[in-house]
């Protein structure tokens, strides 16, 4: 669980009790703790923000957590990552196919990675309030890895024609 950072305040005066208090608030976290306790101090940190740098400039780029971050409960750290990687390396083959010059091919990738993003971060936001139904928030969940799965099938295509245009790229276009 997530709270506003405003909230932080009222919820450390007792950490154990709050804490316990917001999972059993969730029917279907309750149930799962029936007969459950707690072995060891209750750990937590606050103010996880949820942020999107600029992706690319001159001789650099950045890829999944470094260049955008939400918090860890959707756990979309290392798909992010693999995701952003491969559209990052798709930019670059843009340009060495003489294709797209690069920094309209790294723009293309921040938009690319910010609209796969953007939804996740959302949902993230919503998990972590807990004032969300689990069944909203799975079925939500569900349509973003629906939506992920078919992107990636789309994208599993266009990367092959991409590779195959890039080695038949004459040597000037792959050039500089």
């Amino acid at each position: 669980m997530q709270l506003p950072i405003a909230r932080r305040a009222g919820f450390v005066r007792d950490v154990e009790a709050n804490y316990l208090a917001a999972l059993w608030s969730v029917p279907e976290v309750a149930t799962g703790l029936d007969g459950a306790r707690i072995v060891g101090r209750v750990i937590g940190m606050t103010d996880l923000p949820n942020f999107f740098r600029t992706p690319a400039g001159p001789g650099w780029a950045l890829v999944g957590d470094a260049g955008h971050h939400k918090g860890p409960l959707v756990a979309r750290g290392i798909s992010d990552a693999f995701r952003d990687a491969e559209l990052l390396a798709d930019a670059v083959l843009a340009d060495r196919a003489g294709r797209v010059p690069l920094p309209a091919a790294l723009r293309g990738y921040q938009r690319a990675r910010d609209a796969a993003s953007t939804k996740v971060a959302d949902l993230n936001v919503r998990v972590a309030a807990l004032d969300t139904p689990v069944e909203a928030l799975m079925r939500d969940f569900l349509e973003l890895v629906e939506a992920e799965q078919e992107a990636d099938q789309r994208d599993r295509r266009h990367r092959t024609r991409v590779h195959a245009d890039t080695r038949e790229a004459p040597p000037a276009a792959r050039s500089g």
